[in-house]
């Protein structure tokens, strides 16, 4: 599989990594390069991964205003998914900007009430983050769970999403 590949600084979030193959864009990192790329060669081995910071420049300018609602979310590939995560997957870009689901919410609104820690490992696996809102769900509890790129980072974007983003710079 041949990966094109960048970083850039998406305000008010923070550096992000991007890397698309000829289907579409298959990760979207959020951490510094080293973090992202070492993420990429873990999740994508094998991979024939070739930094094209220009090209995917367009990709990462769409991916974020995907986020934002201002377009429509670009083609993805997630062809590395099983079909279980790509169900979750799929679930959870049904979840409204600003709004959460739980896991267990997650696991009955794909007919599988009783997958709550399943649909928990296919979060966990997302490789796309942002466009595939994994951020959005929340224990059952009302706290944060985890987030593959930190509780923090997660609490910041759940912040930035009950904002309007004409406010966001």
């Amino acid at each position: 599989m041949m990966m094109s590949y960048g970083f850039y600084d998406m305000p008010p979030v923070g550096p992000l990594g991007i890397a698309a193959t000829a289907r579409g864009i298959c990760y979207l990192g959020l951490g510094e390069e080293g973090v992202c790329l070492a993420d990429m060669q873990r999740r994508f081995a094998g991979a024939s991964l070739h930094r094209d910071s220009e090209c995917m420049e367009s990709w990462a300018g769409r991916a974020i205003a995907a986020w934002q609602g201002q377009q429509s979310i670009p083609p993805l590939d997630l062809s590395r998914g099983t079909a279980f995560q790509r169900t979750v997957w799929a679930a959870l870009q049904e979840i409204s900007f600003g709004d959460t689901r739980s896991y267990a919410a997650i696991a009955r609104q794909i007919d599988r009430p009783s997958a709550s820690r399943a649909v928990g490992q296919a979060v966990g696996a997302n490789p796309v983050a942002l466009l595939i809102p994994c951020h959005r769900v929340i224990a059952a509890d009302g706290g944060p769970g985890g987030y593959h790129w930190g509780v923090g980072i997660k609490k910041k974007l759940l912040s930035i999403e009950q904002e309007p983003f004409r406010n966001v710079s």
